[in-house]
């Protein structure tokens, strides 16, 4: 028969500073943890936001230019919690129309060398800035040019 032998007590588990120890350890471990998963979580929050204020405003900026055409105004108003603004005017306000009218259908190819300036279809050159206000209070900006015509 095998003989069953009682463990020696003093030998036997883990002392009470080995278990303080480890728990200290494992709680400085995860509070390094924590501080990592927090700054990616927060930075995720502001690519959310950034991705959804670049929406808005592309969205604001398509929809501003209509059939219709375009002039000049300001809008704003509130989307989702985002505040937002868009502006839009003439981007060549110091241009004799007649040239630039002129130069447009040249670089189209509509003009030839002898057409005068002055022979042109209509179309003005717009700047849209759309700017965006997150609801951290981050501002983004955006702008582009348009062509279009005058609205009537």
């Amino acid at each position: 028969m095998s003989s069953l032998r009682k463990a020696d007590p003093e030998k036997s588990g883990f002392a009470l500073l080995e278990v303080l120890v480890a728990t200290a350890v494992a709680v400085v471990l995860l509070a390094a943890l924590m501080r990592v998963f927090s700054s990616v979580w927060l930075g995720i929050g502001s690519v959310r936001e950034e991705a959804e204020a670049a929406i808005l405003a592309r969205s604001l900026l398509e929809a501003s230019a209509t059939r219709n055409g375009l002039a000049p105004h300001y809008e704003e108003g509130r989307t989702a919690g985002y505040s937002w603004g868009l502006a839009v005017a003439l981007a060549l306000k110091e241009a004799d129309p007649r040239t630039v009218k002129h130069d447009m259908r040249r670089w189209s190819g509509e003009a030839t060398p002898d057409d005068p300036p002055g022979i042109g279809s209509g179309w003005q050159l717009y700047r849209l800035t759309a700017v965006v206000q997150s609801p951290s209070g981050r501002r983004t900006v955006f702008e582009t040019l348009r062509l279009a015509h005058p609205k009537k």
